[in-house]
């Protein structure tokens, strides 16, 4: 069907049409009517990112992402049943039944297993809209068939989830002080115990200055060293050169020379048995004697020395060795030491940020307010919200239209007529006569007031 048969059609079956167009307006226009009346109180939230009641002085700015996920947050804790069943607590509608009516929220059965206010609240959270958008602002929108109860419901609902907020934010920060102060007696017991330990230690060892104590010891250790390595041959044996080429033995051997060569010259001048020869020979032997005897002693000397010089080294060596262990046990006393010291430092700055984190946790614990704020609190709404009567009724229009039409077109297909030329292009298998051109009259065209009509007019 083509636009020219259907106007044709709508055309014959106006009324009908008509019939239909004005029942459907007629019945959403009195649904409209009867209907009972909503509501709607808004009240805006704005969600600050910020926290002025936080020991936190470092401001740093939140990913769009991340901020997307905290508003979304913040929806499902509005949209929660703890904060609408604080709501039915605050305003009592578990005891009002009219209330409960209002906010549709009526029909409750006793003999189930739901509490009521948690009844309640379900039928609530169905009439309760959020809608947020890019700002920090949150609209909340409830509707009731009382403009006033739905202003107090719309309200109830920001300060529940405010105080609902403040709740989730101290009561954890609560329970982490009471358990930091519970963790604080122990690390402080830890604490005292480990500088106990170093002091028992600085006074058993009698260390007042380990360091310095360290460094002398070890400077004097080098010293003992340097000195043992600059005599490496203090107990070896003396050569005989060295012996020989002592100047006493060298005066009297150069003695004992001339005397031998005197007693050679007198034993050719005289005899051995002259005076003057027993006088020298006597002298070559007491010069002899006393050469014997110096070497003997330069001997004895040089025995005495060595065995003082082996003495002497090895006391040296013995009071290195007490040295060296002297350093060692300060070594060992400043190794354990530095243990000890590391480990009261790391007790101290344990106990010191657990203290930071317990003063954080007790002072956000007794916080007052949240970063959420009423910006515009509902007031009771002077005109409802539903049902829309023209909204209503434009739709009904063109319901009514469709229907309408859809009406015409069904008629049509089984009451088919022929009103245009064109309703015979189809194959309806009837055969075609003749074609009759537009009606008029024979009376307008052949003279006499008594010409009767040829042919009835169509249609």
């Amino acid at each position: 069907m083509n636009f020219t048969l259907l106007l044709s059609a709508l055309r014959a079956r106006f009324r009908v049409f008509f019939l239909i167009l004005a029942t459907t307006v007629a019945a959403a226009v009195v649904a409209s009517l009867l209907l009972p009346k909503t509501y709607v109180a808004k009240v805006s939230l704005l969600v600050d990112g910020k926290d002025e009641q936080s020991l936190q002085t470092t401001e740093r700015r939140t990913p769009e992402r991340e901020r997307t996920g905290y508003m979304q947050t913040q929806v499902d804790i509005i949209t929660s049943p703890k904060v609408a069943q604080r709501v039915v607590r605050m305003l009592n509608l578990a005891d009002n039944p009219a209330a409960q009516a209002k906010v549709g929220a009526d029909g409750f059965d006793p003999r189930g297993t739901v509490p009521i206010e948690q009844w309640i609240a379900d039928r609530m959270e169905k009439r309760l809209k959020v809608d947020t958008s890019t700002s920090s602002v949150v609209q909340l929108a409830f509707g009731a068939s009382d403009p006033e109860l739905a202003a107090q419901v719309a309200n109830a609902f920001a300060k529940s989830y405010v105080d609902t907020t403040l709740d989730l934010r101290v009561e954890p920060t609560r329970q982490a002080s009471a358990w930091f102060d519970e963790q604080l007696k122990g690390l402080r017991v830890k604490l005292e115990q480990a500088e106990q330990r170093l002091a028992a230690f600085r006074q058993e060892h009698g260390i007042s200055a380990l360091e310095e104590r360290y460094d002398v010891a070890n400077l004097q250790l080098s010293d003992l060293a340097t000195t043992l390595s600059r005599n490496p041959g203090a107990g070896a044996p003396p050569t005989l050169a060295e012996i020989l080429n002592s100047p006493s033995l060298q005066n009297l051997r150069a003695d004992l020379q001339r005397a031998e060569a005197r007693l050679r010259e007198m034993s050719s001048e005289f005899g051995v048995n002259h005076p003057q020869y027993q006088h020298q020979l006597a002298q070559v032997e007491s010069l002899r004697a006393a050469l014997a005897g110096e070497t003997r002693r330069a001997v004895t000397g040089v025995d005495e020395t060595m065995r003082r010089n082996k003495a002497r080294q090895e006391d040296m060596k013995a009071e290195m060795e007490k040295q060296r262990a002297h350093v060692m046990e300060l070594a060992q006393a400043r190794t354990q030491m530095a243990v000890l010291t590391h480990d009261a430092a790391i007790a101290q700055r344990t106990y010191d940020e657990a203290m930071a984190r317990y003063l954080s946790s007790n002072v956000e614990s007794r916080a007052l307010q949240t970063n959420v704020s009423v910006l515009d609190a509902a007031t009771p709404p002077a005109k409802p919200a539903r049902p829309r009567l023209a909204l209503n009724a434009g739709i009904a229009l063109v319901v009514g239209m469709l229907l309408g039409l859809a009406a015409v077109h069904l008629l049509e297909m089984f009451d088919q007529r022929v009103r245009l030329i064109e309703d015979l292009a189809g194959d309806i298998q009837v055969p075609l006569l003749a074609v009759l051109d537009k009606w008029n009259p024979i009376a307008d065209r052949l003279p006499g007031p008594d010409i009767r009509r040829a042919l009835p007019g169509p249609g």
